[in-house]
């Protein structure tokens, strides 16, 4: 089984690379400049093919032979509420996602894993299971609204071409190699160089954050057990920022309550964004999220080594 992978130069797609090129199964690296992608690869048995989301001239030629192909590649704007980057979201991530599963077909793929978000629910109050509404009107709109558009684009393909497509909805994905400025992090690289871990009041946005190694886990899980369907994949707990502060404080052995709200006391609530049920991925794909605390230790001791990717 041939597996090609897209985004692979991103966060999500180094570690993916790393934990499948053990020499076991041909991979192919679907890329937008593959010359840079050969001199930051770091396995040479990986194929490295031209290809790119954004451009509709891009040959189906690049998913000759491919049988599977994660598609981990998107468009993420620096600044989620600017409405200037809703094209480039939505021509990457939505039209970008059509043209990669047509391409797919067109070539002989039998399953396409498309990571998309599960940041997209609207908020219940309750953890969110893979059945509940999407209306990402609140947070992300544009980013969040473009990967929505590729979901059902690529069901639309893949119902016609009788394909089989595992939709993947990660929380926001965190662990060794993240960018600095993720708010993960800012609050380990500040916890252990001692600085103060300062929250803006009242601390309350919450996300469901996910260990990367948990989700590469279940990546390959679901090209190997072919069970396509839509899958949560979270910690299925909602964590404010104040207590990830806490936590990232915790880790670096220093006081929890030493974290610092800084602006008004009465600063207005942002709800944020819901836990993932994530009931379904842990019967299919044998999925086991790992608890918070235990992800921010991992990422202690990357930034303390002075790793910054796999």
């Amino acid at each position: 089984m041939t597996i090609g992978v897209t985004g692979g130069s991103g966060f999500i797609g180094r570690h993916l690379l790393r934990s499948l090129g053990n020499g076991s199964r041909p991979i192919a690296l679907l890329a937008r400049n593959p010359a840079a992608a050969r001199l930051g690869s770091r396995d040479a048995s990986v194929e490295i093919r031209a290809w790119d989301a954004d451009d509709d001239t891009a040959s189906a030629d690049a998913f000759r032979g491919i049988d599977v192909v994660i598609h981990a590649a998107a468009f993420v704007p620096s600044n989620m509420r600017d409405a200037a980057e809703a094209g480039g979201c939505f021509r990457v991530n939505a039209l970008g996602t059509l043209r990669l599963v047509r391409d797919a077909i067109d070539a002989g793929a039998q399953h396409v894993v498309l990571l998309s978000s599960g940041q997209a629910y609207a908020n219940l109050g309750r953890p969110a299971c893979e059945s509940d509404p999407l209306f990402p009107a609140v947070h992300g709109t544009y980013y969040l609204v473009s990967k929505l558009a590729g979901e059902v684009f690529a069901q639309r393909e893949a119902l016609d071409a009788d394909i089989a497509l595992t939709v993947l909805r990660l929380g926001a994905v965190y662990g060794p190699g993240m960018s600095e400025r993720h708010v993960v992090a800012r609050f380990c690289a500040q916890a252990l160089r001692g600085d103060s871990l300062m929250v803006d009041a009242p601390g309350t946005h919450t996300a469901d954050f996910v260990h990367v190694d948990d989700v590469v886990h279940a990546i390959v899980q679901a090209v190997e057990v072919l069970r396509p369907d839509t899958y949560n994949i979270g910690s299925e707990r909602a964590v404010s920022i104040l207590e990830l502060a806490r936590l990232a404080a915790a880790a670096a052995g220093r006081d929890p309550t030493s974290v610092e709200l800084r602006g008004p006391a009465n600063s207005p609530h942002r709800a944020g964004f819901v836990a993932l049920d994530c009931a379904r991925a842990r019967g299919a794909l044998s999925f086991a999220p790992r608890p918070l605390s235990a992800g921010l230790e991992d990422v202690m001791r990357s930034l303390a080594l002075g790793d910054r990717a796999p």
